[in-house]
């Protein structure tokens, strides 16, 4: 099969609600409570989604990259994490 002929553009929509900042001295204080229900955020589920979300992301540039066609595979992220920085298109 010719996957040089699949063209996939995967579109971020971004987070419903504003992301909050956690430092590793808030986080070391907190109980089971605190993980489960901080403010009005789900730390451990906004983890566990946001992971979710990026493993997807890494199987399928994965995939295309081992078929040959990774320049088939696009990835638009409507607020990409701070620790992936600015995304930028490779030429």
């Amino acid at each position: 099969m010719n996957y040089g002929r699949f063209l996939v553009i995967s579109l971020g929509t971004g987070s419903a609600k504003e992301e909050s900042k956690f430092d590793a001295s808030m986080a070391a204080k907190w109980g089971t409570f605190a993980w489960l229900h901080n403010g009005d955020n789900s730390p451990l589920l906004d983890a566990f989604t946001q992971a979710s979300a990026n493993i997807v992301d890494i199987h399928a540039s994965i995939l295309f990259q081992a078929l040959l066609s990774e320049k088939n595979y696009l990835r638009i992220k409507a607020n990409p994490s701070p620790l992936e920085g600015e995304q930028k298109p490779k030429v």
